[in-house]
């Protein structure tokens, strides 16, 4: 399979100044986060028009030839008749694979039009006729047709959550307005109707949050994980492969010295959500965007926590979190520098792998 960087340098040496080699390594840089956080940082520039344009129809490539991105790709992956999702799924990515997107949120558009706008969204490029799933649990409302969308329809969630869907292709038979569905249900098929004719065929897609637009970006990149890291078990604690070994010796070591320890590595992208939606809120901002210390217990955001990665560890002593003046706590204080591991959010219990791959 062609990467991203084999597909640049078949269009030219460079995308708006910035080499296929420079723009990998800047966007493979933050998890999470590929092509359109790069583009996003350059959307100031006097070419951002220009730039736009030229992204598009990279990303549409891209998506038409199997192209995936290093992690900012949907890659939930499956077929529509194929997909399963799991009972009591929160939020899934809105587009089948192959998909790609860029964040063009709140950029001028149509200018010169009785349509100029800013752009409330962002655009989900895809092929023609890949299945379009509901983000979210919710109720369908506006599905119809408009000059501007096409065939669009709303998605309200239980906390009044509006999710827009825009330029489908067509909507699957059976959905109708106030329709109850459930996140991962298919909704209809990307397209070019409305005012998208003669682009690429693309899912536009807003969220917006207390009435008022946010940008999805995050979101989606949060939701477009990278496919789970290879996982091993270690004393009864699911882990990547990658720091097995060191902990491994830190738990011989600690039981050495009297301290018997247990307690949780990896984490699904599933579990993280849920988690975030105990500790820090429900609305997607609280979900995705604030900050760990702004919840009720610190919770990384989804997409970024070292536990999806399968390189953190949460220490337990017979089923209880470690707390800070127990003498196991003391223990990996003193002694699990020398193993590879430190402490962060002043979580006595939390430890992860210093230098984690990214």
């Amino acid at each position: 399979m062609k990467t991203l960087e084999d597909r640049l340098h078949t269009y030219g040496e460079t995308l708006d100044g910035l080499s296929a080699p420079d723009l990998l390594d800047r966007t493979t840089e933050v998890v999470g986060t590929p092509i359109h956080a790069a583009l996003n940082q350059r959307r100031r520039s006097r070419n951002r028009s220009l730039v736009f344009g030229f992204a598009s129809l990279l990303l549409f490539a891209l998506a038409v030839a199997n192209v995936v991105l290093p992690s900012g790709s949907n890659s939930n992956g499956a077929t529509a008749q194929g997909r399963h999702y799991p009972e009591g799924t929160e939020w899934v990515f809105p587009v089948d694979e192959p998909s790609t997107f860029v964040d063009t949120f709140g950029a001028d558009r149509m200018v010169g039009t009785k349509y100029v706008h800013k752009h409330q969204g962002i655009d989900i490029f895809a092929r023609k006729g890949t299945p379009v799933r509901a983000i979210r649990a919710g109720k369908v409302s506006k599905k119809g047709v408009t000059e501007l969308g096409g065939n669009r329809l709303w998605l309200t969630d239980a906390n009044g959550n509006n999710y827009y869907y825009a330029h489908l292709d067509s909507f699957v038979k059976t959905l109708s307005n106030g329709d109850k569905v459930l996140a991962g249900e298919v909704l209809g098929y990307v397209g070019t109707t409305g005012q998208a004719a003669g682009t690429p065929p693309h899912l536009h897609f807003e969220i917006h949050e207390n009435g008022a637009p946010i940008n999805p970006t995050p979101i989606m990149a949060a939701l477009a994980v990278a496919s789970p890291p290879q996982l091993v078990v270690v004393n009864g604690i699911t882990v990547s492969t990658e720091i097995a070994e060191p902990l491994r010796k830190l738990l011989d070591a600690a039981e050495k010295s009297g301290h018997k320890l247990s307690g949780g590595g990896y984490r699904s992208p599933t579990h993280q959500l849920a988690l975030r939606m105990k500790n820090c809120g429900s609305t997607p901002s609280a979900v995705f965007l604030s900050d760990a210390s702004s919840c009720k217990r610190p919770t990384a955001r989804p997409g970024v926590s070292f536990h999806e990665r399968g390189t953190a560890v949460d220490f337990t002593i017979n089923g209880r979190a470690l707390t800070k003046d127990q003498p196991a706590t003391k223990w990996l204080f003193a002694n699990a520098a020398r193993f590879g591991f430190q402490t962060v959010l002043n979580e006595p219990w939390h430890w992860e792998l210093k230098t984690p791959s990214s």
